[in-house]
């Protein structure tokens, strides 16, 4: 019998190429935990650091307050020619006193009710002496606006009726613009709404604005009554400490 040659293998460079799933490669080996990549932030979870904006709001609180004194300064001692009433003649004391009202405003967020109290007794005093008022009483409201933002709601409420009960005994003891009952009231419910929209939509400490949802919430203003600290601590002031904190307060 004659035996039938066998087919010859082809080259092993002629085999075709394996599948990619199939191919064999080197093991990759998984990072550790602490090699892991951080999970990305997304913006509305981000939380400023603290004190990362101070110059920036020292440099913006000094322009505001020198700008502020300036026109009061003006406003009182040049008289409105389209003001009718009969103002007493400026002096230095008047200048003084818009000084007064309107340069603590540098400081708003540093000493909020301190500057409260040293622009509403500098403008309720021009206002009582019969001088001329000038852009001194937006003085005064910028710092409202500072005790409302920048302090626990207790103080805040301290703030506002201290306002309001100093401009209730300017209106009654002497003030023939503001002498009608229906402008007293325009007048107290204007502060008291002033007050009211900073402190729901007031400033934070990070720079960034309250969340709308659950701010008027019981729990939310209990929280602000008690002036408690973050959790985790350190995550932000006790006056911001439900608009600058990731995580509830404790």
């Amino acid at each position: 019998m004659v035996p039938t040659p066998r087919a010859e293998q082809p080259p092993q460079s002629d085999l075709p190429p394996l599948s990619p799933t199939l191919a064999p490669g080197p093991t990759t080996l998984q990072p550790s935990g602490a090699d892991e990549p951080a999970p990305a932030v997304h913006s509305a979870d981000a939380v400023s650091v603290p004190g990362s904006g101070v110059v920036v709001e020292w440099v913006i609180d000094l322009l505001m307050g020198l700008a502020l004194t300036v026109l009061a300064v003006g406003s009182v001692m040049v008289p409105d020619p389209l003001d009718a009433r009969q103002y007493p003649p400026p002096d230095l004391r008047l200048a003084g006193l818009a000084v007064l009202a309107s340069l603590p405003l540098v400081l708003r967020r540093r000493f909020p009710a301190t500057v409260l109290v040293v622009s509403l007794g500098a403008w309720l005093t021009i206002w009582l002496l019969g001088w001329a008022q000038g852009v001194v009483p937006a003085c005064t409201l910028f710092a409202l606006y500072a005790a409302a933002a920048y302090q626990p709601l207790r103080r805040a409420l301290i703030s506002l009726g201290l306002m309001l009960a100093g401009v209730t005994v300017a209106v009654r003891l002497d003030s023939p613009e503001y002498s009608s009952w229906p402008l007293d009231l325009v007048s107290l419910v204007g502060f008291s709404l002033v007050w009211g929209v900073v402190c729901r939509y007031g400033e934070s400490g990070s720079g960034s604005r309250p969340p709308y949802d659950g701010l008027w919430k019981p729990s939310a203003l209990g929280r602000r009554w008690r002036s408690e600290p973050c959790s985790p601590s350190g995550c932000g002031s006790r006056v911001n400490c439900m608009t600058s904190c990731p995580t509830p307060c404790r």
